[in-house]
């Protein structure tokens, strides 16, 4: 039988809004506050969500706006009481200036990020170009300029701007996948083969209109049409400003992949060290964590660069950044982190080059036996490296492709020239 916490249904007089920053209780009757809407609560009950194996605490509740009249606890959606509990404790930490959720986040994305940047925030004074070059770039920048200008033409582009975003999201998870799978050492195989283990390709095909814009996309992010239809980075940053998390839907970050050792790894190897010397496991893995370690041991970890200076009352970043924030602490260590096991980057470096080429076809019924295009075929080849090690500890990483690092150096160096 059900442990019935709370009444089935909200009577009595209406109760208090209750403001972000104060104190939550899940009371049947009290309102809440999360992702920016006001919730209240009907019902604190025992359930069984479905591919859990006990019941949980769980809180009915319905949206204020939506149903001011009050919805019967069937109807009601709900959360078990931990997940929601660590919602709230994010709505009131978090800093005004980000939404709280990824979900939140979601919802305010409209185009690409290179579409609002001005020519000041690229950093273009920094960078030489050949003359070919710097006309593709003044050129998309004029058009940007028209199309911003032009409500009927923003609002057009914004769309096809859209589907672009969603086929990023396909080559990331394509890119992660891929890097993923990549063997940490592999006897069989030797950088001395025809094609070389540490590149990998992955295809798309886009739509012509969307391949177009694509290409212009390309010029803004830094890159330059070093042959026909080919397109490599024309800066140093040009891959990150193109595929960088705050431009992309699910804010991952395909470019560098990392690994953990689990807890019982790491307890293992806490029994051969000192004291003074253990390795943390109330937080290993960043993305595995919940949102009240993060905002509790992540926060604690990170110090101040947890904290948004440009927010008023000085209140953290939401967790989807404070995760990515802990990776790059972990990841950029000298050594890395004890709790890192591994991790690869794309090493745009050494090769990262796109090919867009035009899918023509040709139709008798609709263009009279003329060829048209009806698409292009997207095709990403790009480097990657990995470093591990074998068990936990403060040891250094080895790389298993030791070849490319001098070939990143060099490039890099030849940027910088």
């Amino acid at each position: 039988m059900e442990e019935l916490l709370g009444e089935e249904s909200v009577s009595g007089p209406a109760p208090q809004a209750v403001e972000p920053s104060a104190r939550v209780e899940f009371e049947p009757g009290t309102n809440f506050w999360e992702e920016e809407r006001e919730w209240r609560v009907v019902a604190v009950k025992q359930k069984l969500p479905d591919g859990y194996r006990r019941s949980k605490l769980c809180v009915f509740y319905y949206d204020v706006a939506l149903h001011p009249e009050g919805l019967p606890v069937e109807e009601c959606e709900w959360t078990p009481l931990t997940e929601l509990r660590d919602l709230v404790v994010a709505e009131q930490q978090v800093s005004s200036r980000f939404p709280r959720s990824l979900d939140a986040r979601l919802r305010t994305i409209t185009t690409h990020a290179l579409m609002y940047e001005t020519r000041e925030q690229a950093g273009w004074d920094a960078f030489v170009f050949d003359e070919e070059a710097q006309a593709a770039i003044d050129a998309v920048y004029e058009l940007r300029g028209a199309v911003m200008q032009n409500k009927a033409k923003k609002t057009v582009v914004f769309v096809l701007l859209q589907d672009i975003l969603d086929f990023f999201g396909i080559i990331l998870k394509k890119i992660q996948d891929q890097i993923k799978a990549a063997s940490v050492c592999s006897k069989r195989k030797r950088e001395t083969d025809p094609i070389p283990d540490f590149l990998k390709e992955v295809k798309i095909s886009f739509p012509p209109k969307q391949a177009a814009w694509l290409k212009h996309l390309l010029r803004l992010a830094g890159f330059v049409e070093a042959q026909p239809n080919t397109y490599t980075p024309g800066r140093p940053d040009a891959v990150k400003r193109l595929f960088r998390m705050e431009h992309n839907k699910s804010f991952s970050n395909a470019l560098m992949v990392p690994a953990f050792f689990s807890k019982e790894e790491i307890d293992r190897a806490n029994r051969a060290l000192r004291i003074d010397e253990q390795i943390p496991t109330e937080l290993i893995d960043p993305f595995k964590a919940s949102d009240r370690v993060i905002y509790d041991v992540g926060a604690a970890e990170l110090g101040d660069d947890a904290i948004d200076t440009e927010d008023e009352e000085r209140r953290l970043f939401p967790s989807y950044i404070l995760r990515h924030m802990l990776v790059g602490k972990m990841t950029g260590s000298v050594p890395a982190d004890p709790r890192v096991k591994h991790f690869t980057t794309v090493e745009d470096g050494v090769k990262f080059e796109i090919k867009i080429k035009p899918i023509i076809l040709r139709s008798y019924a609709a263009y009279g036996g003329c060829p048209h295009e009806a698409g292009a075929e997207v095709s990403i080849t790009y480097a990657f490296q990995r470093c591990y090690r074998r068990k936990p500890g403060r040891t250094p990483m080895s790389a298993v492709f030791s070849s490319i690092l001098l070939r990143a150096q060099e490039n890099r160096d030849a940027h910088e020239g």
